[in-house]
């Protein structure tokens, strides 16, 4: 909730970059919930334990999302100043 408080405090400033990144960041840890079921499965398997792949998941599934947005955002301000690729 935090990230998208910052987004809608940036469009509220008129920063259209800055709440597209924020809105992004926002996407990737929502969509943790997603990642965190697609990796359970396989890791209930390795780990042998349900339980200790979950408690492990659940710290896992956000980190990989935010990395990969961070770089997508990154790249984006590399490219051009308007944030987008063209």
């Amino acid at each position: 909730m935090f990230t998208t408080y910052i987004a809608v405090a940036q469009i509220m400033r008129q920063d259209v970059p800055a709440h597209r990144n924020w809105m992004l960041r926002s996407y990737a840890l929502t969509l943790a919930a997603v990642t965190l079921r697609l990796y359970l499965g396989p890791l209930s398997l390795a780990f042998g334990d349900f339980e200790l792949a979950y408690r492990f998941t659940a710290w896992l599934c956000w980190v990989p999302n935010l990395a990969i947005i961070e770089m997508v955002i990154r790249s984006r301000s590399v490219k051009g100043s308007t944030g987008f690729v063209r």
